[in-house]
């Protein structure tokens, strides 16, 4: 499974245009030249700036423990701090201010990034004008050059998802070899990889908690070194698997209201649709991106 996986983070809204298939959207997404900070003068305010912002995004929980909640940094979703094959974040920052149906108003990029610290890293969110905030929000900038490299605000569709099995999720988990990576996903879990479950993961809030989300991570990432090798199949039951384990749970201090003109997605697994998997009492075919017999 892919070294350092998430999530936003997570997670993370996956921004692409719509099309037939995710296959063609991701083809169209990863596209473009890589992108490396060592042609950024440390020695300039703006270069500092990126470099401790890439810094940041590759080793979130060590520079910034208290703000996160388990061992995941941003990499751990977005290869290469954004710049590899998962997750890309490559133009991102062009895609804000971003209309958001769990807010229900226009985002800025800084609270997106806020978003992963509290769900896919479940921790807490940095003040926006924080050193380290500016920090990533510079480096998100400079690798969305905006004479290069747009990106569309339409949300990525996943549909015709087949029906999983978790019970043949679990053993395919460990015929897949993703054991060899994430090990049991306890916090014991080997540091190739991160904990897909348990108090070292990301919490039910995070992008990654909707088996949409975490079904098309799968199918077209996983496993780290055969990415794409896994049938529809596969990638559902392991998904359904990965998603029927307790994981933190996400609490909002700041008693904020989601979705407040709706758009609330059906496939978001918490603990009260963990404890319905467990007595095989969810209905799977009942999710809009799960196929229709």
């Amino acid at each position: 499974m892919k070294k350092q996986l998430a999530f936003l983070c997570l997670g993370t809204t996956v921004l692409l245009a719509a099309c037939n298939s995710p296959k063609e959207q991701l083809d169209d997404y990863n596209k473009g030249d890589d992108i490396s900070v060592s042609s950024v003068d440390p020695n300039t305010k703006k270069g500092k700036l990126i470099r401790e912002g890439s810094d940041i995004m590759t080793s979130t929980n060590s520079i910034l423990p208290e703000h996160v909640g388990n061992k995941l940094s941003c990499t751990s979703c977005h290869a290469g701090a954004g710049t590899g094959q998962a997750l890309k974040l490559v133009g991102v920052a062009n895609a804000f201010p971003q209309y958001r149906d769990r807010e229900g108003r226009m985002t800025t990029l800084a609270e997106r990034v806020n978003g992963c610290f509290e769900r896919s890293m479940n921790g807490k969110a940095l003040a926006e004008d924080s050193k380290e905030m500016k920090s990533i929000i510079a480096y998100l900038e400079f690798i969305s050059p905006k004479d290069k490299y747009k990106r569309s605000a339409q949300k990525l569709v996943i549909k015709d998802i087949p029906v999983p099995d978790v019970k043949r999720g679990e053993a395919q988990f460990s015929r897949s070899n993703c054991i060899t990576c994430h090990g049991n996903s306890s916090e014991y879990a080997p540091q190739a990889g991160p904990a897909l479950w348990g108090d070292g993961s990301f919490n039910d809030g995070a992008g990654l908690s909707r088996f949409s989300k975490m079904y098309d991570f799968i199918y077209n990432y996983m496993p780290y070194n055969n990415p794409g090798s896994l049938t529809k199949q596969q990638a559902s039951d392991l998904a359904a698997y990965v998603l029927s384990n307790d994981r933190p749970v996400f609490k909002d201090t700041k008693n904020r209201k989601f979705y407040p003109k709706g758009g609330r997605p059906d496939d978001k697994i918490s603990e009260k649709e963990r404890e319905l998997i467990k007595k095989n009492l969810y209905k799977w075919e009942d999710l809009k991106a799960v196929e229709k017999s």
